[in-house]
């Protein structure tokens, strides 16, 4: 267990010091406005189109959630096996 800690840490630090420089931000600032993470995913009558907007918008906090100091375990990264 402290081994699968210590590597989501050392991804962590891979994503801070990504998503953390002038260029990172800049990339996540792009992301989020291409899939409008600000809006919600719900596509009335569509749920094929929902899910994937869904799935776009999971990228968006799953790096959000690498970034964070708060989080244990990011985003989408708890598995069955835990």
């Amino acid at each position: 267990m402290a081994k699968a800690h210590g590597e989501m840490e050392k991804r962590k630090d891979l994503f801070r010091a990504v998503f953390s420089s002038p260029e990172g931000q800049k990339i996540l600032a792009i992301l989020e406005q291409s899939v409008r993470a600000d809006m919600h995913c719900f596509v009335a009558g569509d749920p094929h189109h929902t899910a994937f907007k869904c799935g776009q918008h999971s990228v968006i906090h799953y790096i959000k959630s690498m970034m964070s100091e708060k989080s244990d375990k990011p985003y989408q990264e708890v598995t069955n096996n835990e």
